[in-house]
């Protein structure tokens, strides 16, 4: 068998492993691509939509949700480039009127805290925005509408993921370019990556062939449709496989003129310890190991149905793109990911969980933990540390591997770990990307 075979016989594996995990989750409709020694290739699988079910294609819109979040950091990097930004220096440089709820966070936090989700601010608006919020003025209302933010954790201590930073940080991008974040972006990154099928806005995304969020069991499409324009640059970016094969081809090809090569390495280098579902941040990316000395860089997305993933090997030019339409769209994008890296690279994520447990007293950690918006309660059941989750309705038993520390069994097999201030007291609880400060 010659190396084309081989190419193909994984190409057959990855796009079956989509079939199956579409099947056996009820996701109605994904669409997958991969760029793999220099060939890229394209498949689909399913339905844009259970009520008008029509194929998906490698040219359907999807929502990318969070994966919009590495294009806002392209864009404010040119910005830092051209010398109009510095990443160490305080937020309030460009928004002077910026307010935390802590007098320091909001004096000392720099563009660098917000591009690595280390401000320590809740993660979510108290106000998302309205649907019908959509016109050039949204952003600013909708960072000024932030009031003063909640400090949940002190400025740089954890990584925690965070929305808010990124809408200020897509309002910095607005502000030192005298114009508006998606005319930044479509201008200066969308266009020049060749991404012509991406854009924002309900106004862009129903001219073209676009794949609806559905809820899954029953399978249903996810309703009301429609989103804030002020949470555009957190994840409002609609777009194909084909774009975000475009876009991480020329992102693997040292910037392709859109950011220099230097920029481009700066984004894909730690900067931060993550210990939650990946290993550590960049500048807005996840890093991870998936090989002796080999690093998987991506990000992946969520929101009102759809579930999406960009992830990239930069020392092998390999990218892979996986774009779902249904809220249970995460198991599809972990095992394809699994499937492709193993089949088309010989490499894999490490094993997190050696499935060992430790006897571990859960009564010392029970209470209620907050992130602003979002409350996780802490409860025993039979013995065992359940965590609630009011958001999203999941309860998530909590087997310790260590003190402080195990995993939960919830959809994403989220590490867990309670953190101890200076006197000893359990503060603070990490569940997966998200740290919590006890109330």
């Amino acid at each position: 068998m010659d190396r084309d075979d081989d190419a193909r016989r994984a190409w057959d594996a990855v796009c079956a492993a989509l079939a199956e995990r579409c099947e056996r989750h009820d996701v109605p409709g994904a669409a997958v691509g991969v760029l793999a020694d220099g060939v890229t290739r394209t498949s689909a699988w399913g339905v844009r939509s259970v009520e008008d079910p029509v194929p998906v294609s490698p040219r359907t819109l999807f929502r990318v949700a969070s994966i919009t979040k590495t294009v806002t950091a392209v864009a404010l990097l040119r910005q830092v480039e051209a010398g109009r930004v510095e990443l160490d220096a305080p937020v309030r440089t460009y928004l002077p009127a910026l307010g935390t709820a802590d007098a320091d966070t909001a004096a000392e936090v720099t563009v660098r805290h917000l591009l690595t989700h280390r401000s320590g601010w809740a993660p979510e608006a108290p106000d998302p925005g309205r649907h019908t919020d959509q016109d050039d003025a949204a952003l600013a209302r909708y960072v000024e509408g932030l009031g003063e933010p909640r400090r949940i954790f002190p400025l740089g201590r954890f990584y925690s993921y965070n929305n808010v930073g990124f809408a200020v940080l897509g309002r910095i991008v607005e502000v030192v370019t005298g114009r508006p974040y998606e005319t930044v972006v479509r201008d200066d990154v969308l266009r020049p990556f060749g991404m012509h099928a991406s854009g924002f806005g309900a106004d862009h995304a129903v001219t073209r062939p676009l794949a609806l969020g559905h809820r899954v069991r029953p399978v249903r499409v996810w309703r009301p449709w429609g989103r804030a324009r002020g949470r555009a640059p957190v994840g409002g970016l609609f777009s194909t496989v084909e774009d975000l094969l475009r876009y991480a081809a020329g992102l693997l090809d040292g910037g392709a003129g859109v950011l220099r090569p230097e920029t481009v390495r700066a984004m894909w280098t730690p900067e931060a310890d993550a210990e939650g579902n990946t290993d550590h941040v960049g500048l807005a990316w996840n890093i991870d190991a998936v090989g002796d000395g080999v690093r998987l860089v991506g990000h992946r997305g969520y929101t009102t149905g759809n579930h999406s993933l960009l992830a990239m090997v930069p020392a092998h030019g390999f990218a892979l793109v996986v774009l779902t339409n249904g809220d249970s769209g995460i198991q599809v994008t972990r095992a394809v990911e699994r499937v492709a890296l193993r089949e088309l690279l010989g490499l894999g994520r490490p094993r997190r969980d050696d499935g060992r447990s430790a006897d571990v007293d859960p009564a010392a950690y029970t209470g209620t933990y907050g992130a602003g918006t979002s409350t996780v309660e802490a409860s025993t059941v039979d013995g065992v540390l359940v965590l609630r989750d009011d958001a999203h309705r999941v309860d998530a038993r909590v087997r310790f591997t260590t003190a402080d520390a195990g995993y939960a069994d919830d959809t994403d097999h989220s590490f867990v770990r309670f953190v101890r201030d200076d006197d000893g007291a359990v503060r603070w609880l990490r569940v997966g990307d998200s740290v919590f400060v006890r109330e």
